[in-house]
């Protein structure tokens, strides 16, 4: 048996496709490239494919990478290559490696995330702004509180809760590219602890006193960091 993972970038129209049409889309694609996946054992048996840490609908990545094993005898450039001849447009197959067939999976091994955030360019308020000054301030607060929406409880309720970000947030910059102001955080992210870029664009806008529309908004993520 052998382990894999692909590097891919994900960009374009395609970065509406949610997580559960992303898996549909790689088994597809799998199958068309005469991959074939090992299955787990059991009444319901699942391909042994995973993706690294899961991208929020509407975001662009540098960065995405899914595992899978097979007992097919392939090589790292044959998978890629593969893969790269069927992909739709807007996923860029740039790589595969082969892993330990021991040990644990990507997603049980994230640590970190980075991503850019770019504001609008020529939004109300934006030419005013010391964004330097800004960012500087912000990070130098001891406490970011955001109001988080809670799990649903057995009433199949939410409710808001105050949340804590500023230990989870290890760093946030903001520098002027290409005519945008540009956000770069790095954050927690994983099971132990998970910061979702959206609740820090939500928390800097009010401290900014910044009233952007999330839509005008673009989020890419640029790294992944795994626990050493």
């Amino acid at each position: 048996m052998a382990r894999f993972v692909i590097d891919y970038k994900k960009y374009g129209y395609i970065k509406y496709t949610s997580h559960l049409d992303m898996l549909r889309l790689f088994k597809r694609a799998f199958k068309r490239a005469g991959i074939e996946l090992e299955y787990s054992n059991g009444f319901n048996p699942h391909p042994k494919m995973g993706f690294a840490l899961p991208l929020s609908l509407g975001y662009e990545s540098l960065c995405e990478m899914v595992e899978f094993e097979t007992e097919q005898k392939i090589t790292k450039e044959e998978v890629a290559e593969r893969l790269k001849k069927i992909m739709p447009e807007g996923l860029e197959i740039t790589g595969c490696r082969i892993l330990p067939t021991e040990g644990k999976s990507l997603a049980a091994l994230v640590d970190k995330a980075s991503y850019e955030i770019i504001l609008p360019s020529d939004f109300e308020g934006m030419a005013e702004c010391d964004f330097a000054g800004l960012s500087e301030n912000f990070m130098r607060q001891n406490e970011i509180i955001v109001m988080k929406l809670s799990k649903k409880d057995k009433r199949g309720r939410r409710t808001e809760k105050p949340l804590d970000i500023r230990r989870m947030l290890h760093s946030f910059e903001i520098s002027s590219k290409g005519g945008h102001q540009v956000i770069s955080m790095t954050a927690d992210c994983g099971s132990n602890s998970n910061l979702s870029p959206e609740l820090v664009i939500q928390a800097f806008l009010k401290f900014a006193k910044l009233e952007i529309p999330r839509h005008e908004i673009d989020v890419k993520r640029i790294g992944i960091e795994f626990v050493k």
